[in-house]
């Protein structure tokens, strides 16, 4: 049954509970990094918000504020007003954003990402720089 809270319809359990055998079975070295990928209001944000619940768990989210205040305008509103005008920068202003998240150092064994730089540059810098 799939809620408030994904749940693994096999065992009745939550995401938090499904992922935490994966972090207890990590036996040093770098961070694992897994990436969610997923349409707008697809339910990114919920599971990204179960998962916070584990302490072993680092979350690395889209820095949307940054892309909603850049010195003091509002970049990703001009996009959806105007995308023909302000879409390339905007995305590659998500580029830039979204390299500097993943380049951040990383404490937990775990970094779960909210979309990838792939994502950013193969779906959103290339399609705007055709148009």
């Amino acid at each position: 049954m799939i809620g408030r809270k994904y749940t693994d319809l096999r065992h009745g359990r939550t995401s938090a509970e499904t992922f935490r055998p994966v972090v207890e079975r990590w036996r040093g070295g770098n961070y694992i990094p897994i990436v969610v990928e997923g349409n707008i209001a697809s339910g990114k944000s919920t599971l990204l918000s179960e998962l916070k619940l584990i302490d072993s768990v680092e979350i690395m989210e889209e820095p949307v504020k940054l892309w909603r205040n850049l010195a003091g305008g509002n970049l990703m509103g001009l996009m959806y007003e105007d995308s023909k005008r302000w879409g390339y920068l905007f995305q590659s202003y998500v580029l830039l954003t979204m390299m500097d998240l993943h380049h951040k150092q990383v404490e937990a064994p775990v970094a779960v990402l909210e979309r990838s730089v792939y994502s950013a540059r193969y779906c959103f810098v290339k399609h705007p720089a055709r148009e």
